[in-house]
């Protein structure tokens, strides 16, 4: 951290276990990178390195901590603002979901022996 001019700072996992996002306070812009998606985004996109369970509480704590955010910047895409997490956290519960009802329907079929 730069005092007052600029953070770095990690939510939890999220696009990869260990993304950080970067604040510049005192234009209240919020480098989320690939950890935020476009509002255009129908899905997360690459996640093979990616924390599904976690996504979605990390972008809550940048929700809560960056309420005044006036602009926010996702990995790819058009810049906005708060909408933006909301929507990645959207898809990120989704995707946590649908990797639990998977998991879930793989292991109700192995105990069937």
């Amino acid at each position: 951290m730069v005092k007052d001019q600029i953070q770095a700072v990690y939510p939890g996992g999220g696009y990869t276990i260990d993304n950080i996002v970067v604040w510049l306070p005192e234009s209240k812009i919020l480098f989320g990178l690939c950890m935020v998606r476009s509002k255009d985004s129908k899905s997360l996109g690459y996640v093979e390195e990616a924390s599904i369970n976690t996504w979605s509480d990390s972008i809550e704590k940048l929700i809560l901590k960056y309420p005044d955010a006036k602009t926010i910047i996702p990995g790819h895409g058009a810049f906005g603002n708060i909408e933006l997490l909301e929507h990645t956290k959207k898809l990120a519960g989704k995707a946590a979901d649908k990797r639990v009802k998977v998991t879930n329907k793989k292991s109700e079929h192995l105990d069937l022996k």
